[in-house]
């Protein structure tokens, strides 16, 4: 009962961002994330993969992008957390990067998605998420805007939200949220672009 719960908040809150009140911030950062249920005891490990391409004004760890993955229990306490923070990306070459993270039978929701750090440009593409199952196989789970192709207006992206959690949801106004022509596949990528007059 309990995961059904949570699957139907989910859903509500993407059909419907306005439910949760937001809050404009003026962090050095700017995130983006989906969540989803797990099915506890069907799992053992993920693989969250996307392709990043960096930008930055000064390429080094004070301008960068990663992928990111939070692994909760029941309770909301972490079971696995992983940011890049000791491998942010600098580079200004599409590439793929991975995050990979075990999960147990009491864990019951995942956060994933990527974040940017300083001044720059920064694009995101191609995200995808696999889980290993307890017979040993891969199967990568569907979800919706892993490709950004859907056009983003007023910095609002489709299927994602902005932040690290749903508690936080957060409108980081240093930074500007559009679709970018430069894609890693498809038509479309994601930027994250730092406003210059911040």
């Amino acid at each position: 009962m309990k995961r059904l719960l949570l699957a139907s908040l989910i859903s509500l809150l993407f059909i419907n961002h306005s439910l949760i009140a937001q809050e404009e911030v003026e962090y050095d950062w700017a995130a983006f994330y989906q969540l989803i249920p797990l099915e506890a005891g069907n799992y053992t490990n993920f693989k969250l993969t996307g392709a990043v391409r960096a930008n930055g004004d000064q390429p080094d760890a004070n301008d960068a992008a990663a992928l990111w993955a939070r692994v909760e229990k029941a309770d909301g306490s972490p079971a696995f957390f992983d940011n890049m923070g000791d491998r942010l990306i600098t580079s200004n070459e599409w590439s793929n990067y991975i995050i990979e993270g075990d999960i147990t039978s009491d864990d019951v929701t995942m956060y994933f998605g990527g974040l940017v750090v300083g001044s720059g440009t920064f694009f995101f593409d191609a995200l995808k998420l696999q889980f290993k199952k307890t017979d040993g196989t891969w199967t990568t789970f569907e979800f919706k805007g892993g490709g950004f192709e859907a056009s983003i207006e007023g910095n609002k992206m489709t299927h994602w939200l902005e932040g690290i959690h749903i508690s936080m949801d957060i409108r980081a106004v240093k930074y500007s949220i559009s679709s970018s022509n430069d894609a890693f596949e498809g038509e479309k990528s994601l930027m994250i672009k730092r406003r210059k007059n911040f």
